[in-house]
């Protein structure tokens, strides 16, 4: 690393020069260190139950071309019917939904969400 060059600003405050490269190296340290807190943010949240993991293989499924409706009425374990049941919403229109022949309300979509202990953002397609 190279020696930076300090001076005073006519305003009195404090400035600082370095080269390019170190430069480069202090922001790269400094977005570590962010990313490293929000690491240990988001395993805390797990470990205390606020927030939930989810298996690679579930979140690749999620990322493709599936419903994600299905995909999360799935890893819930829950048949079309008992998600109806729980989501009040009618066994052929979560069908219709998961098969993309339906583009249901949000009104729908909330109750599917709450059924499934997942965000409303979490059902709609990408």
């Amino acid at each position: 690393m190279n020696k930076p060059v300090f001076f005073t600003m006519p305003t009195g405050d404090e400035a600082v020069i370095l080269m390019r490269p170190d430069y480069d190296r202090l922001i790269e340290t400094a977005e570590d260190a962010i990313d490293i807190a929000e690491a240990e943010r988001i395993s805390r949240e797990i470990r205390e139950g606020q927030q939930e993991a989810v298996p690679l293989a579930v979140v690749e499924r999620l990322c493709g071309d599936e419903s994600r409706l299905l995909v999360w009425r799935e890893y819930r374990g829950l048949s079309v019917d008992e998600l109806a049941a729980a989501g009040a919403v009618p066994a052929d229109v979560i069908d219709g939904i998961e098969a993309s022949r339906i583009d249901p309300p949000v009104s729908v979509l909330k109750a599917l969400a709450t059924a499934l202990k997942v965000d409303i953002d979490d059902l709609i397609p990408r």
